[in-house]
């Protein structure tokens, strides 16, 4: 008995999911742990004193990761166009849905790193948010097979949103314009993640502010004490 779908034209047909997971986990991975190490570097003291603005500084951030993914989506492709024949560059609205797709998931790596002091609490609660993405799509498990509030909710879910922009552009070549429902949801994420962003920021350096002060405030009080100790002891001489 012969399969009627051929092996190449399954995986043609699950590359976008696997083109999702290959941005999803390496972007909110990396952007995750860099910023958490950025953070507790020493480098941090000096970039908050400088009269550098705070944005500059995300903005390297996000341009420092972005580049990277696509470097790793440059390897995927090649190795797709490789073993798998797909014709990953038919449609012109690839790369802008690609743009789309890798900063999302980069800012979210970098909100997650805003968040988290350690780089163990960082990974984890990464693929925490990753996996429960990735469990509630067609990938895992159809979602008619869900309930219907959750049929409901995980049309929301970006992982569903990224996979079905790609898969209306990869392998039925589709215009912007026959997508632009996906588009502007995974728009309104990247807005939302980006302002989380900066707001996380601005409390972290309102944080390192009041911690600098409290601290100038502790040796003061120490100096203070010894002065008052050093008049003890030479007015008890006198």
């Amino acid at each position: 008995m012969k399969p009627i779908a051929s092996e190449k034209s399954f995986l043609g047909y699950i590359f976008p999911a696997l083109l999702v997971m290959v941005i999803m986990f390496g972007g909110v991975l990396l952007s995750s742990t860099a910023s958490i190490v950025e953070k507790n570097d020493k480098a941090f003291f000096r970039n908050f004193v400088s009269p550098t603005n705070s944005l500059v500084f995300l903005a390297a951030r996000y341009i420092t990761d972005f580049i990277i993914v696509l470097f790793q989506l440059f390897i995927f492709f090649v190795i797709s166009l490789i073993f798998l024949e797909a014709k990953l560059f038919a449609s012109f609205s690839l790369p802008f849905i690609l743009i789309i797709v890798v900063s999302f998931f980069v800012l979210l790596g970098i909100l997650i790193g805003s968040i988290f002091n350690t780089e163990e609490g960082g990974v984890l609660f990464s693929l925490i948010i990753t996996s429960i993405m990735l469990f509630f799509s067609n990938t895992i498990l159809p979602l008619e097979n869900m309930n219907i509030m959750i049929q409901k909710m995980a049309k929301f879910n970006p992982f569903v949103l990224a996979e079905n922009a790609l898969r209306k552009s990869i392998i039925y070549d589709v215009g912007l314009m026959f997508m632009w429902k996906e588009l502007l949801l995974m728009t309104i994420w990247i807005v939302t993640v980006a302002v989380a962003v900066l707001i996380k920021s601005n409390f972290n350096i309102f944080n390192f502010e009041r911690k600098g002060k409290i601290r100038k405030g502790k040796e003061k009080r120490k100096k203070i004490n010894l002065k008052e100790k050093i008049k003890n002891i030479v007015f008890t001489e006198e």
